[in-house]
């Protein structure tokens, strides 16, 4: 998987600063979090900061500039409203026949 680099500006006074010092730790953390999405975990920002020591505004970064990538509320059973879920949403591979059917019905020539 190639790496990413997700964040590119910061708006508010110093950020820029910051960013420049922190870039590379931001990408770096972007990468081990979509790691995490494409082995099919659902993630959450406290799950991330508890777990793996990664600010949960990766999560953000990720839904804000992956098409992909899909956010909804985790519920409790009684229907409470706990945190914010997310997860890659990566179509399964095609099955043999699927791709033997795709092969026959498009022609070469």
């Amino acid at each position: 998987m190639p790496e990413i680099e997700i964040h590119s500006r910061e708006n508010w006074d110093g950020g820029e600063k910051h960013l420049k010092d922190n870039g590379q730790k931001f990408s770096r953390h972007c990468n081990i979090v979509l790691t995490l999405m494409y082995q099919g975990r659902r993630l959450t920002a406290r799950q991330l900061e508890r777990e793996y020591n990664i600010d949960g505004r990766r999560l953000r970064d990720i839904y804000a500039n992956r098409k992909e990538c899909k956010r909804q509320w985790r519920k409790t059973e009684e229907g409470k409203t706990v945190e914010m879920e997310y997860w890659l949403e990566i179509p399964p591979p095609p099955t043999k026949g699927q791709v033997i059917d795709m092969f026959t019905q498009t022609s070469l020539f």
